[in-house]
């Protein structure tokens, strides 16, 4: 993956291309998801692709970080999704500085692999990084 550290705004384009190529001309999002793991599917998803435009609005402004802007508690009460909130799995797909990192609980670590596959299909990834927080 190319690094965009140096903030260049020709390699930062270059990667959301091979990232568009990549995924068959579909864009690559950031979102909220949960995971259901007796089925082990992904629901609830909420999402937005990020556009090479996008990128360059918030690396101009000084923002390392583009997140989805809704909320899971907001969105879980919105949607009336099943079960309860706080044992609910759940996972956020943010642009940090050059790379897409998913933000998921401890309880990913069992089923990494599976979640993976169903995010890059989900949000048109191909390559990420697992970061491990005690609030998700």
């Amino acid at each position: 993956m190319r690094s965009l550290k140096d903030n260049d705004p020709a390699a930062r384009a270059a990667l959301m291309a091979d990232l568009r190529n990549s995924c068959s001309g579909q864009l690559p999002s950031v979102g909220i998801f949960w995971y259901n793991p007796e089925e082990h599917v992904l629901y609830g998803v909420r999402k937005e692709e990020l556009s090479p435009v996008r990128v360059e609005a918030a690396a101009s402004d000084g923002l390392p970080i583009i997140n989805y802007p809704e909320l899971h508690r907001d969105m879980w009460n919105q949607l009336h999704l099943p079960g309860e909130y706080d044992v609910a799995h759940r996972g956020r797909v943010s642009w940090v500085i050059d790379k897409f990192v998913v933000l998921v609980g401890e309880w990913a670590r069992p089923v990494e692999d599976d979640l993976a596959n169903l995010i890059e299909q989900e949000f048109s990834l191909t390559c990420f990084e697992f970061v491990y927080d005690s609030h998700m």
